[in-house]
């Protein structure tokens, strides 16, 4: 948890976050987002032992979690119990 370092790379001010606090906030809690706006980051480090499986594995959960809406990540759940590879089918690429 580092409150500094996510205020000033999401470009919230003080009164932002001292609003967020008020509403509840608390480090490390389930609320990613707050009046539309998120409340923390994903960090996530590669190193020269990382594959492409890695990455792609990555990828994929951050596409699930934080793109899809809830309705698609139920059916993208519900597909990936019906096949063998429990990744869905088509990774998601940057």
């Amino acid at each position: 948890c580092n409150p500094g370092g996510c205020q000033a790379l999401l470009g919230l001010s003080e009164a932002d976050v001292l609003d967020a606090v008020r509403a509840g906030k608390q480090c490390g809690d389930e609320r990613d987002v707050l009046g539309g706006r998120p409340t923390g980051v994903v960090r996530a480090s590669l190193g020269k032992d990382s594959s492409w499986e890695d990455v792609d594995a990555l990828l994929s959960f951050l596409h699930e979690t934080f793109v899809l809406g809830p309705a698609e990540r139920t059916s993208s759940a519900d597909a990936a119990d019906a096949e063998a590879d429990p990744r869905p089918a088509a990774p998601c690429r940057v």
